[in-house]
């Protein structure tokens, strides 16, 4: 695609930009409460990070930019909420640096263990392998789901 193809659907580049991350956010929110099972979720957000290194590149970026998350993570407040319930009964659980954790995890880990961990597997077992990996922990916590 050349670059008048690209400005003739985004104004600036900060437009475009806008435009990608809100829709490589809305993915990610897709993985960690869309539909499907908690498996099948852990996996979308596996492979979209393996599969779209760029954007993911970008989404790191503005993860770590300063400012507010909620800016850039329009559903940040949901998700802290859903997992202040779901830990309620764990004593002295700080619940925005675990979901922190969680996301940075799920967002990072993938591309740093497939770049320089073990370059030498194949998308589908670094896929099983982070799925049993966070279930595990999830278990641990309190928030696996089965279903």
């Amino acid at each position: 695609m050349n670059r008048a193809t690209v400005y003739y659907h985004f104004a600036t580049r900060e437009a475009l930009l806008e435009a990608v991350s809100a829709w490589s956010s809305q993915q990610l929110t897709r993985g960690f409460k869309g539909e499907g099972n908690q498996q099948d979720r852990i996996d979308f957000v596996a492979r979209f990070v393996l599969e779209n290194p760029d954007l993911i590149k970008l989404w790191i970026e503005q993860f770590i930019a300063p400012g507010n998350i909620r800016d850039r993570y329009p559903k940040w407040d949901d998700f802290i909420a859903a997992n202040k319930d779901m830990l309620r009964d764990t004593a002295g659980l700080d619940v925005e640096v675990y979901c922190t954790f969680l996301l940075a995890g799920a967002i990072i880990g993938p591309h740093v263990f497939r770049n320089s961990v073990r370059p030498d597997l194949p998308e589908d077992e670094i896929v099983v392998r982070f799925r049993a990996e966070q279930q595990r922990m999830l278990k641990r916590d309190g928030l696996f789901s089965s279903s």
